[in-house]
């Protein structure tokens, strides 16, 4: 739970610094994300179409040696926002990665 807080925290400020509006449920989410699946949201931040493809549970044109993620529940959780209302969408990955940038 620590690490979580001083992540969020993180996060939260370089949202503030890099002047990006982030919806704060939002935000807890991607920081879930880019901390248990650190490649993912990488992944996820270059390649949009693959993490709306994951979040929608579309198989068809995936390549098989990804096909894997979709099995992930806790994943699966966390992109469909996770008890929230708020599941992650595209603009929370741009976000994030101008964020980082």
């Amino acid at each position: 739970m620590k690490r979580f807080v001083n992540s969020f925290s993180a996060n939260r400020a370089l949202a503030i610094l890099s002047e990006v509006e982030i919806d704060l449920h939002q935000l807890a989410l991607w920081t879930v994300l880019s901390s248990r699946w650190p490649s993912w949201a990488d992944t996820f931040a270059r390649k949009p179409e693959l993490f709306e493809k994951v979040r929608k549970n579309d198989r068809s044109d995936l390549k098989e040696d990804i096909k894997h993620i979709l099995e992930e529940e806790e994943l699966q959780t966390v992109i469909n926002g996770a008890g929230l209302g708020t599941p992650l969408d595209i603009d929370i990955l741009t976000k994030s990665a101008k964020m980082q940038a």
